[in-house]
């Protein structure tokens, strides 16, 4: 080997070196071991095409002037005649020889990068799902800190006149009543009932509802007629509903709002502070009669 071969075959290693260490995180011990197995085969090429030179000029003194091959190269087919007819290797079967190694080095080192690249590919692909796994954990908990026990944190209707939060409703008290005369002990001054029970209904419950303790907030009067139901409610609490969907009518000095539907109206008034409402499966007209005997 002249020291030409040998300085380009020194660059070509270091350059495939670089090229083969470029994006790859190894420690300097793997690092060194490729090396050293890149230079063992190497010089295993170099020691065989020694070899090879060797055979051939062996070959030349046997065969003699009649199988002494031309100055110049010989072709790969005369080359392969010659080795038919001696049974000795020629220069152009060690040429064939480094040929059929380059390429297998070339067939070894694609493995290898499609084996480094899928590795690359598995890591980002387990990278990016253990972030989404986190992601994901952070949010649930997040969730589950803002709103535990996944309950609603918006106020919620009391039903029938009014409405109050949730720590509200948990402190009111509902108590049965006998009589009005209960009804206006609960409730204080200033609240009115009805004289008398509709035409075709009957009183079938009276209740108070409110804090312990304190005057009741609502007084409800519950009238029955087979399956039908009206309810009467007096109330310190306003009701909310859409105003522009209920029609304003006089209730004695009072101001009132009524909607009307085939079975069921509701009428709202207030009086001194009090808000009353009839909601049950009556017209207008019956409804604006009972409020108007209330006392």
């Amino acid at each position: 080997m002249t020291d030409t071969d040998h300085k380009l075959r020194m660059r070509l290693r270091e350059e495939s070196d670089e090229m083969l260490f470029a994006n790859m995180e190894l420690s300097e011990q793997t690092k060194q071991r490729i090396r050293e197995q890149a230079a063992i085969e190497t010089d295993g090429q170099a020691e065989l095409k020694m070899e090879t030179k060797k055979e051939e000029m062996r070959m030349e003194k046997k065969i003699g002037s009649k199988a002494r091959m031309p100055m110049g190269l010989p072709t790969e087919k005369e080359g392969i005649r010659v080795e038919k007819q001696t049974g000795l290797p020629s220069e152009n079967s060690g040429m064939r020889m480094e040929k059929q190694m380059s390429k297998s080095g070339r067939r070894s080192l694609a493995p290898r990068s499609w084996r480094l690249g899928a590795a690359v590919v598995a890591v980002a692909i387990l990278i990016g799902s253990g972030y989404a796994l986190v992601q994901n954990q952070n949010q649930s908990q997040n969730q589950t800190v803002a709103d535990p026990g996944g309950q609603p944190s918006a106020s919620q209707p009391s039903g029938g006149t009014g409405a109050a939060s949730g720590s509200e409703l948990s402190s009111l008290v509902t108590t049965p009543l006998s009589s009005a005369e209960d009804a206006k002990a609960a409730f204080g001054e200033g609240l009115r009932l009805p004289a008398a029970a509709p035409e075709g209904f009957e009183l079938t419950e009276m209740v108070a509802v409110g804090e312990a303790g304190q005057p009741a907030r609502d007084i409800v009067l519950t009238y029955t007629a087979g399956d039908k139901t009206l309810t009467f409610s007096a109330s310190r609490m306003t009701a909310a509903f859409p105003t522009d969907l209920f029609t304003p009518v006089q209730v004695g000095d009072a101001d009132g709002f009524v909607f009307e539907q085939p079975e069921l109206v509701e009428l709202y008034w207030t009086v001194d502070g009090v808000q009353y409402s009839i909601i049950g499966p009556v017209s207008a007209d019956s409804a604006l009669q009972i409020a108007g005997s209330i006392q």
